[in-house]
Protein backbone atom coordinates (compact mmCIF):
# COMPACT_ATOMS: atom_id res chain seq x y z
CA UNK A 1 0.00 0.00 0.00
CA UNK A 2 1.45 3.34 -1.08
CA UNK A 3 1.33 6.09 1.56
CA UNK A 4 0.76 9.67 0.43
CA UNK A 5 2.46 12.66 2.00
CA UNK A 6 -0.85 13.70 3.59
CA UNK A 7 -1.33 10.20 5.03
CA UNK A 8 2.17 10.21 6.50
CA UNK A 9 1.57 13.63 8.08
CA UNK A 10 -1.80 12.51 9.43
CA UNK A 11 -0.27 9.38 10.97
CA UNK A 12 2.54 11.49 12.43
CA UNK A 13 0.07 13.96 13.97
CA UNK A 14 -2.05 11.12 15.31
CA UNK A 15 1.01 9.55 16.92
CA UNK A 16 2.04 12.87 18.47
CA UNK A 17 -1.49 13.44 19.71
CA UNK A 18 -1.44 10.05 21.41
CA UNK A 19 1.94 10.84 22.93
CA UNK A 20 0.78 14.19 24.29
CA UNK A 21 -2.36 12.72 25.78
CA UNK A 22 -0.24 10.16 27.61
CA UNK A 23 1.62 12.98 29.37
CA UNK A 24 -1.42 13.49 31.57
CA UNK A 25 -3.34 16.67 31.12
CA UNK A 26 -6.83 15.84 32.33
CA UNK A 27 -9.95 17.77 31.56
CA UNK A 28 -10.91 21.15 32.88
CA UNK A 29 -13.94 20.96 35.15
CA UNK A 30 -13.99 24.59 36.29
CA UNK A 31 -16.50 26.88 34.68
CA UNK A 32 -15.89 30.46 33.67
CA UNK A 33 -18.11 31.58 36.54
CA UNK A 34 -15.69 29.96 39.00
CA UNK A 35 -12.66 31.92 37.79
CA UNK A 36 -11.45 34.43 40.36
CA UNK A 37 -11.57 37.80 38.58
CA UNK A 38 -8.58 38.95 40.63
CA UNK A 39 -6.49 36.19 39.02
CA UNK A 40 -6.90 37.80 35.58
CA UNK A 41 -4.26 40.42 34.75
CA UNK A 42 -5.69 43.92 34.61
CA UNK A 43 -3.87 44.96 31.42
CA UNK A 44 -4.01 41.87 29.22
CA UNK A 45 -2.06 42.19 25.99
CA UNK A 46 -1.01 39.95 23.12
CA UNK A 47 2.73 39.90 23.79
CA UNK A 48 2.58 38.91 27.44
CA UNK A 49 -0.68 37.00 27.81
CA UNK A 50 -2.52 36.01 24.64
CA UNK A 51 0.35 35.20 22.27
CA UNK A 52 1.95 32.67 24.62
CA UNK A 53 -1.41 30.91 25.05
CA UNK A 54 -2.06 30.83 21.30
CA UNK A 55 1.46 29.47 20.77
CA UNK A 56 0.96 26.79 23.42
CA UNK A 57 -2.47 25.58 22.32
CA UNK A 58 -2.71 26.45 18.63
CA UNK A 59 0.32 27.23 16.51
CA UNK A 60 1.84 23.77 16.38
CA UNK A 61 -0.90 23.06 13.81
CA UNK A 62 -2.14 26.50 12.79
CA UNK A 63 0.85 28.17 11.17
CA UNK A 64 2.46 27.89 7.73
CA UNK A 65 5.68 26.43 9.13
CA UNK A 66 3.97 23.87 11.35
CA UNK A 67 3.60 20.17 10.88
CA UNK A 68 0.23 20.56 9.13
CA UNK A 69 0.78 23.97 7.60
CA UNK A 70 -2.13 26.25 8.37
CA UNK A 71 -4.51 23.47 9.40
CA UNK A 72 -8.10 24.19 8.51
CA UNK A 73 -7.01 27.38 6.76
CA UNK A 74 -6.08 28.96 10.09
CA UNK A 75 -2.76 30.73 10.38
CA UNK A 76 -2.50 31.88 14.00
CA UNK A 77 1.18 32.76 13.87
CA UNK A 78 0.73 36.54 14.02
CA UNK A 79 -1.06 39.16 16.08
CA UNK A 80 -3.15 40.33 13.10
CA UNK A 81 -4.30 36.81 12.26
CA UNK A 82 -5.30 36.14 15.87
CA UNK A 83 -7.26 39.40 16.08
CA UNK A 84 -8.96 38.72 12.72
CA UNK A 85 -9.91 35.20 13.78
CA UNK A 86 -10.70 36.02 17.38
CA UNK A 87 -14.43 35.22 17.35
CA UNK A 88 -13.75 31.82 15.79
CA UNK A 89 -10.89 31.13 18.22
CA UNK A 90 -13.02 32.01 21.23
CA UNK A 91 -15.87 29.87 19.91
CA UNK A 92 -13.77 26.72 19.51
CA UNK A 93 -12.26 27.28 22.95
CA UNK A 94 -15.68 27.71 24.54
CA UNK A 95 -16.97 24.59 22.79
CA UNK A 96 -13.78 22.67 23.71
CA UNK A 97 -13.24 21.66 20.07
CA UNK A 98 -9.58 22.55 20.03
CA UNK A 99 -6.99 21.34 20.52
CA UNK A 100 -8.39 18.09 19.15
CA UNK A 101 -8.98 14.84 20.94
CA UNK A 102 -7.94 14.54 24.53
CA UNK A 103 -5.17 17.12 24.24
CA UNK A 104 -5.06 19.67 27.02
CA UNK A 105 -7.70 22.34 26.44
CA UNK A 106 -7.49 26.00 27.44
CA UNK A 107 -8.78 26.48 30.97
CA UNK A 108 -11.65 28.76 31.99
CA UNK A 109 -8.95 31.18 33.21
CA UNK A 110 -7.38 31.17 29.73
CA UNK A 111 -10.80 31.92 28.27
CA UNK A 112 -11.32 34.77 30.77
CA UNK A 113 -7.94 36.24 29.77
CA UNK A 114 -8.96 36.17 26.10
CA UNK A 115 -12.26 37.84 26.92
CA UNK A 116 -10.49 40.56 28.94
CA UNK A 117 -8.16 41.12 25.96
CA UNK A 118 -11.18 41.59 23.72
CA UNK A 119 -12.77 44.03 26.21
CA UNK A 120 -9.58 46.10 26.18
CA UNK A 121 -9.61 46.34 22.38
CA UNK A 122 -6.93 43.73 21.59
CA UNK A 123 -3.80 45.60 22.77
CA UNK A 124 -0.68 44.19 21.15
CA UNK A 125 1.77 45.26 23.82
CA UNK A 126 1.65 46.47 27.39
CA UNK A 127 0.40 49.99 27.87
CA UNK A 128 2.17 52.19 30.38
CA UNK A 129 -0.13 54.53 32.27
Amino acid sequence: MKTTSFSRRFIHVLALSCLFTQVGCGSQSDSLAEVDPDSIPENVNYRDHVGPRINYYCTSCHNPDGMLGSAGGWDLSSYDNVVNGFDRILSVIQEQWMPPGSSRKPSPRDEAILERWQELGFPEDSVTP
